[in-house]
């Protein structure tokens, strides 16, 4: 059941946790929504461990992610698949980097903040007034970062110049 509310507001939880842009291939990253048994490719990895030593592994993170709100958003999503009552898919087996086989994540901070403000269930556990001023916060920062000329832009464009 925790496993369904991951998958189903990963979308979501990328604009959270700071993930978006390592998400791709060839980055050994999970760029899928999926779930797998010991799958280290997998989103979310269920370890082998049964009875009170079972747990799972959510790979969305990265270290730039707010402990705090990794926790909070995490919890609200694994809330809302216990509340939902759903069995999860078919875990992944094998190589978790196909997609042909599973959804892919936002792999920019724009997308990944369309889908936090599109998930209405976890916006509405988290707080309309906190993704409110987060979205906003992080679509300024946005704006701002379009703005701005990038090292890699100077040296790849430079010789255009």
């Amino acid at each position: 059941m925790l496993v369904i509310g991951l998958l189903a507001h990963a979308p979501a939880l990328a604009a959270l946790l700071n993930s978006y842009k390592r998400f791709g291939p060839d980055t050994l990253a999970p760029w899928l929504i999926g779930w797998g048994l010991d799958n280290r490719s997998a989103m979310v990895r269920v370890l082998p461990e049964r009875g009170t030593g079972t747990r799972l592994e959510l790979r969305l993170g990265d270290a730039s992610t707010n402990p705090y709100l990794l926790v909070a958003a995490a919890s609200a999503a694994a809330l809302l698949g216990v509340m939902d009552a759903e069995e999860p898919p078919a875990p992944l087996r094998g190589y978790g980097y196909d997609s042909a086989r599973a959804s892919l994540l936002p792999a920019s901070l724009p997308a990944a903040l369309d889908a936090l403000e599109a998930d209405s269930a976890l916006t509405a556990l988290l707080g309309k007034e906190f993704v409110s001023a987060y979205l906003t916060y992080k679509r300024d920062e946005t704006g701002r970062f379009q703005r701005h000329v990038t090292d890699w832009e100077f040296a790849e464009y430079a010789d255009h110049l």
